[in-house]
């Protein structure tokens, strides 16, 4: 997590540095047809110590189904080498807006997951960060996909963040932020259903899930650093 500073000190850095531009130095990508480009849209990333599993899906129009494309490896780079076998269509991963990391993975370490958006040349700090509760990320992805995709849940789960006091979104930046100033975060929790409904928060030390937090605990979460993004916190009278 150390590296979080410097690399964002060397991006600030690279346009003062005389070097040539980037498209002379093929550092970005080919030029590509819109239409043969697949959007991704969501992330998942699940890990067993034996290797990973990354799950792409995109947005859908009312009515259809998200198409899912999954690939496993023993790092985030190669599986997402493999996705990109699966298809005729580029997957392009600049309109990523939330990462989805499961529960296993998560207690075993976040750091390559959130290392790996903050090095990828199309990946963005600022998309939404959510912690699987009781299960995989491809599970809860598969399940949204049902009768849509986890994009629109997860979309309009961040809308209704103003009407609860008890959750709030967390961008990857943010919790890398923490990590690095206090070896601690913590980010929203969603369930591993079809609803992917809201399920508290996961809380993170030295990179790791270490345990959830719901109901006050999760209202405490948001009132001490005066975070919360509700209009309305309604406080029980003692007595």
């Amino acid at each position: 997590m150390k590296r979080f500073i410097a690399v964002l000190l060397a991006a600030a850095m690279l346009p003062l540095s005389g070097c040539a531009p980037l498209s002379l130095t093929g550092m970005l990508p080919y030029a590509r047809e819109i239409e043969d480009m697949e959007l991704v849209r969501t992330l998942g990333v699940d890990g067993d110590g034996a290797g990973v599993t990354v799950t792409g899906s995109g947005g859908t129009q009312e009515g259809e189904k998200a198409n899912l494309v999954t690939g496993q490896a023993a790092t985030i780079s190669a599986a997402v080498l493999t996705m990109q076998s699966q298809g005729s269509s580029y997957l392009y991963f600049g309109h990523v807006g939330q990462l989805l990391l499961g529960e296993e993975l998560a207690r075993r370490g976040v750091e390559d997951s959130l290392d790996y958006v903050l090095r990828d040349v199309e990946m963005r700090l600022e998309m939404a960060l959510y912690l699987v509760r009781d299960g995989t990320a491809e599970a809860a992805m598969e399940a949204a996909a049902q009768d849509g995709s986890a994009t629109d849940r997860l979309e309009a789960l961040a809308e209704d963040v103003g009407l609860t006091a008890d959750t709030t979104t967390r961008s990857v930046k943010d919790v890398l932020a923490d990590l690095e100033d206090g070896g601690a975060s913590f980010a929203p929790a969603i369930s591993a259903d079809d609803t992917l409904t809201a399920a508290g928060y996961g809380i993170l030390k030295d990179d790791s899930l270490v345990g959830w937090a719901d109901q006050e605990a999760a209202l405490g979460i948001n009132l001490i650093p005066s975070r919360g993004d509700a209009d309305v916190v309604e406080v029980p009278p003692e007595g």
